[in-house]
């Protein structure tokens, strides 16, 4: 039995919980990962400058999930981004 793996990402100041209500169903058909953006939720920041330019700010979020998937063995998965 292949699972897909979905990435469950909140919006800004949220938290991984915004989508606690979907799990059960959705861990029928996938393998569920809900994250909290560095510095959000239950997560930890890493140091950064406030001097950063837009698409550095995007690229340290990038990064930090792109860590993630490395160090969970993870080669592919679909996500879902929510607006809140």
């Amino acid at each position: 039995d292949h699972k897909e793996h979905i990435v469950l990402l909140h919006g800004y100041g949220g938290c991984a919980l915004t989508f606690i209500r979907l799990f059960a169903g959705l861990s029928k058909q996938y393998f569920v990962h809900a994250l909290d953006h560095m510095g959000m939720g239950l997560s930890g920041r890493r140091v950064f400058s406030d001097n950063l330019s837009q698409s550095e700010m995007v690229d340290y979020f990038i990064d930090a999930m792109e860590e993630w998937r490395i160090a969970s063995g993870i080669d592919k998965f679909i996500s879902f981004l929510s607006k809140t």
